[in-house]
């Protein structure tokens, strides 16, 4: 029985490490395979005419042509993925056609369900899922203007800033225009637990718990506030 060759895919985004993170995503699922990676419409108008695409990634917001200006110069349309961080946009979008719309930071779990709404079925891309990911897990966050790859071992703990969060890697800690709560969601498949309305901590890294405060490694000491200390008991008692 013959495999079913690999779908090409064009990335088309203005923003050079928002294209690094649909390329390796892309690179994950052996069902697809990257024909090229744009950083304007101008360049890829030639490829989606010369060559086969068959899953379009489109950012939206972008210099001299935007994605919706693109899509509409198309005679013979791919299946259209949408990527951008500007949520206003999704209605004009699926006014054109599109066949899903991904928000950034996009998380690979929720681009497997935009590729599998693009080759028609939602469960095709399941089985790739452990297979395909790396033995260091990473997130892209948005940092300023740009987004960041962050490695999820890295992570020695997250701390609220005002409207923001600081990512502290041991570095320069990465601040990031988001909610605690969107931050705790995103790393809810990881070992991570809210430990105070303020800090986030990954439960791999704590050495010792005293009354109502955790030491870290590296010596780092963060409160537990008493809302949320019986879920971390419950997360050291599973450990």
């Amino acid at each position: 029985m013959n495999q079913e060759a690999p779908k090409p895919c064009l990335v088309v985004d203005d923003e050079p490490l928002a294209r690094e993170v649909l390329e390796e995503y892309i690179k994950r699922i052996p069902t697809l395979s990257l024909v090229a990676s744009c950083k304007n419409a101008i360049e890829a108008l030639p490829i989606l005419q010369k060559k086969r695409v068959d899953i379009l990634f489109c950012d939206i917001k972008m210099p001299e042509i935007s994605g919706l200006e693109l899509i509409r110069f198309l005679d013979k349309r791919p299946a259209i993925i949408l990527t951008t961080a500007f949520s206003e946009y999704a209605v004009e979008g699926f006014e054109v056609g599109v066949t899903d719309y991904l928000v950034k930071p996009i998380r690979f779990e929720r681009f497997l369900k935009a590729v599998g709404r693009a080759i028609g079925n939602e469960s095709a891309t399941n089985t790739t899922v452990e297979t395909a990911t790396p033995a260091e897990p990473f997130l892209f966050f948005k940092s300023g203007s740009e987004f960041a790859k962050v490695e999820v071992t890295s992570i020695r703990y997250i701390e609220a800033y005002g409207n923001y969060v600081k990512i502290h890697t041991g570095k320069h800690p990465l601040i990031v225009h988001e909610k605690m709560s969107v931050i705790e969601e995103i790393l809810k498949p990881y070992p991570f637990s809210r430990v105070h309305k303020s800090y986030i901590i990954p439960i791999n890294g704590i050495k010792k718990m005293i009354n109502n405060e955790v030491k870290l490694e590296g010596g780092v000491t963060i409160p537990i506030g008493s809302f949320y200390k019986k879920e971390l008991l419950g997360h050291l008692t599973r450990t």
